[in-house]
């Protein structure tokens, strides 16, 4: 656990300080009243590593969807389904749709969005439906 001098410096450096100052010892005891309320070098090497680590900790770096979690995604997010055979040209109801995984099809946010519009093309039973086979449908 930090000493309470240390903590405060850490603290400071968490809510945006850029600049720290403490005072230096190589003996507490010594006389003086600066030497208490000092670092020795032992816990200024601490301080300095948990500035480290909370500077780390704070650095904002730009988001990316890795390998692993696309195939988490992919795996357990459900898809749009064709329940049956839906002919080119047929209103889609909801009664013509289910969702399944895995989810490298149309994302099923997308479900109240193709319901009403045209196929542009004969669909099997359990496809994935594809922006492609609904008339006029556009994803964000």
């Amino acid at each position: 656990m930090y000493s309470t001098v240390l903590q405060i410096s850490i603290a400071a450096v968490a809510v945006g300080a850029t600049v720290v100052e403490r005072h230096f010892t190589l003996d507490k005891t010594m006389v003086g009243f600066d030497h208490k309320l000092s670092v020795t070098p032992e816990e200024l090497k601490e301080l300095v590593d948990a500035i480290r680590n909370i500077e780390k900790a704070l650095v904002y770096t730009e988001k990316h969807v890795t390998e692993v979690e696309m195939k988490t995604l992919n795996k357990y997010h459900s898809s749009i389904i064709s329940a049956k055979s839906i002919k080119e040209g047929d209103v889609i109801t909801e009664e013509m749709l289910t969702l399944k995984n895995p989810g490298t099809g149309l994302e099923s946010k997308y479900l109240p969005q193709i319901i009403g519009k045209k196929t542009t093309k004969n669909i099997e039973e359990d496809t994935l439906i594809e922006p492609e086979m609904v008339k006029g449908f556009i994803t964000d």
